[in-house]
């Protein structure tokens, strides 16, 4: 490995933050399906860029893809094994900006809990990610590094509308036979376990990501008026149906990955993690399911396929009798199930012939990178450059989905990892009010791009 970068110069920590700031000012808030997208801040963010990073705008060839995704090659010593390194500038609209502490795109430094946050909508996601890579790249070209393959920044427009900036460049590069050694999207961070109490910080890197679907539950019965209802109405069974979903669900499992963190974690956690550690070793896998699921709602996410229904739909008037009722369910699928076999499981806890089971979209788990090998440790050794030894990373399954999945069909080792500490009061920050990471974890971040992008 090439030498680690030595502590980073205060100018350049400077101008990193301005800069930082001053992207997270330009409200570049993506709309579902791109209806009543104000596209002005987009150009003006490109424009920003190209006039705050100018050595790697000047370096890099750049593609604009589907009008506003940007593609940024910088060409290495070969091009084979490429790393590509993802961020997305878009955010979610804010709801209320009176609720907010300060403006929402204002990009003030307030003091939270006696130290500098930046309190803003994108603050965190992904601006912070996308501020940091730039900000690296710009410091290594201008040091004259020159890595060794090519690295490609790929900065996406509608991520947070499932749109299709990532899908397009992937295409793009599938078609030219980019086939990327290592792909590192936004992800897990660093900082308090979700997991409930461990004694010691913990990075979780994604190693995968859960399968997603939805399905419309419906059934027709007799109408007629409230006063004479029948003995079971439209929404009784629909209602008996969703009940049945949540009480008997989907069998959770325990896929390798899941086996990993709790080994790793089990001795450093007390309560339900070590306990599931101790029953994982003594060879009661159904134990310590049952024990690791009770560590935290996250935890128990982890090991189940969750369905929730988040849409119901049934009558007109309050004294009808409704004719149709209907409802949308959501699931998350786990690595190891099968999405074929998780709605033969809903048919069958519904046992109810006359409800129609519609499949709107159904996706599996995303495949699996490997937790060892180059790529993991290269990964690894600059968290560990920049945290410490002794904060201990684990690989695990996003709960949630990231652009990232779109690579899976061109890269073997795609990682979800953002490389700031965070609370987990911050890491509930994000898309909601008051999004906000403190200065200190910015700069832990950039330490890290900065050595990481000199190690490719």
């Amino acid at each position: 490995m090439r030498n680690l970068v030595p502590p980073l110069e205060p100018d350049f920590v400077d101008q990193a933050i301005e800069n930082y700031r001053a992207l997270v000012r330009i409200p570049t808030i993506s709309r579902l399906g791109d209806r009543g997208t104000n596209w002005a801040p987009f150009e003006q963010f490109r424009e920003d860029i190209a006039a705050r990073y100018p050595q790697l705008h000047g370096s890099l060839s750049l593609e604009i893809v589907r009008e506003h995704a940007m593609l940024f090659r910088w060409r290495g010593m070969t091009d084979t094994e490429p790393t590509v390194l993802m961020a997305h500038y878009d955010v979610v609209p804010v709801e209320d900006e009176s609720a907010w502490t300060v403006p929402p795109f204002a990009a003030d430094i307030v003091d939270v809990d006696g130290e500098p946050h930046l309190v803003a909508r994108g603050s965190i996601d992904d601006k912070a990610s996308l501020a940091g890579i730039l900000a690296a790249v710009e410091q290594a070209i201008i040091s004259g590094f020159t890595p060794r393959s090519d690295v490609y920044l790929a900065f996406t427009h509608n991520e947070e509308v499932l749109g299709d900036g990532t899908p397009s460049i992937v295409q793009l590069l599938e078609k030219r036979g980019v086939r990327p050694r290592l792909v590192i999207d936004e992800g897990g961070i660093v900082g308090e376990s979700i997991l409930g109490p461990v004694n010691a910080d913990v990075v979780c890197i994604g190693v995968s990501e859960k399968g997603t679907g939805t399905l419309r539950l419906s059934l027709s019965a007799p109408g007629g008026h409230s006063a004479v209802p029948p003995l079971e109405e439209a929404t009784v069974r629909l209602a008996r149906a969703i009940v049945a979903i949540h009480d008997r669900g989907i069998t959770p499992l325990l896929s390798d990955v899941n086996r990993r963190l709790i080994r790793t974690l089990g001795p450093h956690a007390p309560g339900p993690v070590a306990e599931a550690a101790r029953l994982l070793d003594a060879g009661d896998e159904a134990g310590a399911i049952e024990s690791f699921a009770t560590a935290s709602l996250n935890a128990r996410a982890m090991v189940h396929t969750i369905p929730v229904t988040t849409v119901v739909s049934a009558g007109m008037t309050a004294n009808a009798i409704p004719e149709r009722a209907s409802a949308l369910v959501s699931l998350r699928i786990a690595p190891g199930h099968s999405p074929a076999d998780v709605v033969d499981r809903v048919r069958q806890v519904i046992d109810d012939d006359g409800i129609a089971i519609e499949v709107i979209e159904l996706k599996d788990a995303s495949p699996v990178s490997p937790s060892e090998g180059a790529e993991w440790d290269l990964i690894v050794r600059h968290i560990h450059a920049t945290y410490g030894d002794d904060v201990l990373v684990v690989p695990y399954v996003n709960n949630g989905g990231t652009d990232s999945r779109n690579y899976t069909g061109i890269s073997d080792s795609v990682y979800r990892f953002s490389p700031y500490r965070m609370s987990l009061a911050q890491r509930e920050s994000l898309h909601a009010i008051d999004e906000r990471l403190p200065i200190s974890s910015f700069v832990e971040g950039l330490t890290f791009y900065t050595s990481f992008v000199r190690d490719l």
